[in-house]
């Protein structure tokens, strides 16, 4: 079976551990991974995806420096190109077939076979409706269903509504498949469909697929700081969308630091440049205590030295990074958000208190800090949490259920595909190989 998953500049970034796992997983699984992401966010050599060999298949491009044209890159366990992705309806349709030969150059496929699909799933992560277009017509051109990661609110009314017009046969698009990451997102994605009258009466709109990562151990670290016997630190993520929960919880650090409190701040830098944060953090005397990195979200490594993780600003959007902050033993503060099942716990998260200024942030802060007021327990909760319910070996398995599903339910699909535990093996089975123009 071979798989295009592709990825906006989001997800390519800042969830780059997760889809790593992810890719590992379904190539120990026998699946086989070709991971289309925006131009420029290709692997750059570092191991997180990439093993640093080969060329690049530049969509869009003929010839390349660092390799034959559409070789693709090398990478440990998929197959990685780059695509050019348009909110142009007019272009939509040309980006699409070019993504395509790009992936039949680098699968080193001459042309899709009557028994070889070119791909046999599309599985999008974005968080960018337009993405989520783009990647449905793909699908609908390679013949294939589309599977759409829907991690955040705004997604959800374009998402719904390419279900529904696949789900009704219109000819402009192909089979959909939404997937959400826990169930407060499914109950959402259900309730925007029956408001349309979109639910369908065959099945669910929305696929349950919990996102997962690794905890193995239960014993956890004390904070960096007091390891080191050195200050406290913090890592923000998740800084745009609302400029005064920022600044709330930025003065509510530099409340700490006024009463005595070494504390260091950990920011990624296009974040708090296109946030305001960094001119917030001159009127608030925090710029000597901040360090700026470069991809913060996808240097998770870094990251999770940390020894609190504030997410001030969620809005029902999803990021694995907190549950990676859980199973690493590190205490999370964050506004409730129902949105998110493991950010509407009080077992798993310290909530800020309502209404959230920089005194409810200062004192959510402080606490997380202090393991003698109940932060342990908090983390230990958590741990078990993620150790139980989101782990990636799980996550894995979710996945390739509903690539199984999506190719049963899709037209054309239906004997083409040779699921991993199929004894015909990957790929197999005949059928039609790309879909129609």
């Amino acid at each position: 079976m071979r798989v295009l998953m592709l990825s906006d500049r989001s997800y390519a970034t800042r969830e780059r551990s997760m889809l790593f796992r992810l890719e590992v997983g379904l190539a120990d699984e026998g699946v086989r991974v070709v991971h289309a992401v925006p131009r420029g966010c290709a692997s750059a050599g570092d191991g997180s995806l990439s093993d640093g060999g080969g060329g690049k298949a530049f969509a869009g491009e003929e010839d390349g420096s660092s390799g034959p044209a559409g070789a693709g890159t090398s990478v440990l366990y998929a197959i990685e190109i780059e695509h050019d992705s348009t909110g142009w309806p007019l272009l939509r349709g040309a980006a699409a077939e070019t993504l395509l030969e790009s992936i039949a150059r680098a699968v080193e496929l001459g042309g899709p076979g009557p028994s070889q699909p070119l791909v046999d799933v599309v599985h999008v992560f974005a968080r960018d409706p337009a993405t989520l277009v783009f990647a449905a017509e793909v699908a609908r051109r390679a013949g294939s269903p589309a599977l759409l990661e829907i991690g955040e609110p705004d997604l959800i009314e374009t998402g719904a509504r390419l279900a529904y017009r696949a789900r009704h046969g219109e000819p402009e698009a192909g089979g959909v498949v939404l997937l959400a990451a826990d169930e407060p997102m499914r109950a959402a994605i259900e309730r925007v469909g029956r408001s349309r009258r979109w639910e369908g009466s065959e099945s669910p709109l929305a696929r349950l697929v919990p996102w997962g990562v690794h905890a193995t151990s239960g014993v956890f670290r004390e904070r960096s700081g007091q390891e080191a016997g050195g200050p406290d630190t913090l890592a923000l993520v998740g800084l745009e969308g609302n400029e005064e929960e920022l600044r709330s919880v930025l003065a509510g650090a530099a409340r700490l630091t006024a009463g005595g409190r070494e504390l260091l701040l950990f920011m990624d830098s296009d974040e708090t440049s296109a946030s305001g944060a960094w001119a917030m953090c001159r009127r608030l005397g925090l710029v000597e205590r901040v360090t700026l990195v470069g991809g913060l979200e996808c240097r998770r490594d870094l990251l999770l030295r940390a020894g609190v993780l504030a997410h001030p600003v969620a809005r029902g959007r999803h990021r694995s990074v907190t549950l990676d902050a859980m199973a690493s033993g590190m205490p999370v503060v964050a506004r409730r958000d129902p949105m998110i099942e493991w950010l509407d716990d009080p077992g798993l998260v310290l909530h800020v208190a309502e209404p959230g200024g920089e005194n409810d942030w200062a004192r959510a802060l402080d606490a997380a800090m202090r393991p003698d007021r109940g932060a342990g327990e908090r983390i230990e909760r958590a741990f078990r949490y993620v150790s139980s319910r989101r782990q990636a070996h799980a996550h894995v398995r979710a996945v390739l259920d509903a690539y199984a599903d999506a190719a049963r339910r899709h037209r054309g699909t239906i004997g083409r595909i040779g699921l991993p535990s199929d004894p015909r093996g990957a790929g197999g089975g005949g059928g039609p190989g790309r879909g129609s123009r």
